[in-house]
């Protein structure tokens, strides 16, 4: 369905401008999905398929800018800004109503001033710190939800409306972020959120990790030392590299010459490029035509694939750098690192998606969590699709894992995409476009972090399929989150009676995984384990 296109008088281009239309817009903009309006490249078979449980991780929506110092929050001589006298269009872009103070289900900010426009009043705010969405990304957001009401409700996975807290919502707090929420969730249900259904101290995260919120949506939560030893390590091998004195240098000092800036310190190089790469984003995107012509293209005024593309590709080359630097050092280092660094959301993907498949009291059978776009791109990288993770990852990008349940064996299965596309993240030969869950759930545990790693994991996250065992063991036992897993993967596979295939040998047992991501065989026993050991009701056999 086209979005309807406002059109707004812009006096600093003498004429009629548009938001940038659906039709017209780039994907280093915006999602492929939300631009085609397609969940997916590759259909499930209905008739052989049922879909059991499904979590979205994505990027928010359109918004304004992030302040840099590195620039001191002036983009090119001459920026248009949110101010009336300097852009009608991008002073209602920012203008969402209630006399200007931004405000969502869950929070209300003070009026904040746009550093941008200084020493004019602005429209834009940067509430907490970080920039406001826009009225074209709320409108970008509700069209990515009415594709989901399709492959969700239009199916029959989900009941219209969204009843009995069917959907879960979760976001690193901001402005942006919870406007994304809010759209996707009234393009979904048809229906706004309520602060009763979705109680603010359950869906946001704050800065520091607390019990009860998403707190694994912000990376670089682990132990802190053994990670900045890590960083630390990756940072000197990267200051020493060709890379960093020859290539970024260059494209710093080209980017400098063309936005009418002082080339930056050889330090800032990759922050000045990070900045004017926002610049170009936030203005070609949203339909400002004030952007360098060096560095849009000529037909539609978006980012080109030229001067922009090289800026983009380095700032994303050093945000990447130390994962890239730890996989050359082989697969245990990099999953070390990986694992610290955002190792942990991919674990609780895990044991949220197969808890909601298992109907797991109160766990959502879809949930969509709003993260930031290099926490989505530490994923792709452990997912080893580094051109996807070298890639911009767009407003909207989402990251999809689906669980599905075969109708005839009952084989259990995971799909993941990444806009739109189905991605091969399982490394066997028929494991595309579904991957086998007991090889997936293998993959996870290579990036789940010890409890000595990471305590944060075990002492303020609650592991949906741990408690339930619990309660079918009737004791009180501690598992660890790689045994956590086997655990959601064990009892699934009992819910809908999936075959496993037992390893050679004597005996009975089911495969699974050890922390190390190795298998081994573990046998369900009937012993209690007492509330005061890390001794799990497990017997694990080499």
């Amino acid at each position: 369905m086209p979005l309807h296109q406002r059109r707004r008088r812009d006096s600093s281009q003498n004429g009629w401008q548009y938001e940038v239309p659906i039709s017209d817009t780039s994907s280093v903009c915006l999602s492929k999905a939300v631009i085609s309006e397609v969940f997916e490249d590759i259909s499930i078979d209905s008739n052989k398929f049922e879909i059991q449980s499904s979590y979205i991780a994505q990027t928010a929506c359109d918004g304004w800018l992030h302040s840099h110092a590195v620039i001191g929050d002036v983009c090119w001589p001459g920026q248009v800004n949110s101010s009336a006298k300097s852009s009608p269009l991008m002073e209602d872009e920012c203008n969402l109503g209630n006399n200007g103070t931004l405000q969502t289900v869950w929070k209300t900010w003070n009026h904040t001033a746009d550093p941008y426009s200084t020493p004019a009043h602005g429209s834009c705010q940067m509430p907490s710190g970080s920039p406001q969405g826009t009225q074209q990304g709320t409108l970008h957001a509700g069209r990515w939800g009415s594709v989901l009401w399709w492959q969700y409700i239009g199916s029959g996975f989900l009941q219209p409306g969204c009843p009995g807290k069917q959907v879960g919502l979760q976001a690193d707090a901001g402005h942006k972020n919870e406007l994304t929420l809010d759209a996707i969730f009234q393009g979904l249900c048809q229906r706004k959120p309520t602060i009763g259904e979705f109680p603010a101290n359950l869906t946001l995260a704050g800065d520091n990790p607390i019990k009860g919120t998403p707190w694994f949506l912000v990376q670089r939560m682990c132990e802190e030392s053994r990670l900045a030893e890590l960083i630390s390590e990756a940072e000197h091998a990267r200051n020493s590299s060709k890379w960093w004195n020859k290539e970024l240098q260059e494209a710093a000092a080209e980017a400098s010459h063309a936005v009418g800036h002082v080339p930056p310190a050889a330090d800032d190089a990759a922050d000045f490029l990070s900045a004017i790469a926002e610049c170009v984003l936030v203005h070609a995107c949203t339909g400002l035509a004030d952007s360098p012509s060096s560095l849009v293209d000529e037909d539609y005024g978006l980012p080109n694939d030229r001067l922009f593309d090289r800026i983009d590709s380095n700032q994303i080359k050093d945000k990447l750098w130390a994962f890239e630097y730890w996989r050359t050092k082989g697969a245990s280092a990099f999953e070390e690192f990986a694992s610290l660094h955002s190792g942990y959301f991919l674990t609780v993907i895990s044991d949220q998606l197969q808890a909601a498949a298992l109907e797991v009291p109160g766990v959502p059978k879809l949930t969509i969590a709003v993260a930031s776009d290099f926490q989505i791109a530490a994923l792709l990288s452990m997912y080893g699709l580094e051109d996807a993770a070298a890639r911009r990852v767009p407003y909207l990008a989402a990251l999809v894992h689906e669980i599905y349940k075969h109708r005839y064996s009952g084989s259990i299965y995971v799909r993941v995409l990444y806009e739109g596309e189905t991605q091969q993240v399982c490394p066997g030969n028929d494991s595309f476009p579904l991957c086998p869950l007991e090889e997936w759930v293998d993959l996870v545990a290579r990036f789940t972090p010890s409890k000595k790693a990471c305590p944060v994991l075990y002492n303020l996250y609650d592991f949906k399929c741990r408690s339930l065992l619990a309660r079918i063991l009737q004791g009180s036992i501690e598992l660890s989150g790689c045994v956590a897993l086997v655990a959601c993967t064990l009892l699934l596979c009992w819910k809908i009676r999936c075959p496993w295939r037992p390893r050679s040998g004597s005996g009975s047992g089911f495969r699974s995984i050890s922390p190390t991501g190795s298998f081994r065989r573990l046998r369900l026993t009937s012993a209690r384990a007492s509330a005061d050991t890390s001794e799990t009701p497990w017997q694990i056999e080499e």
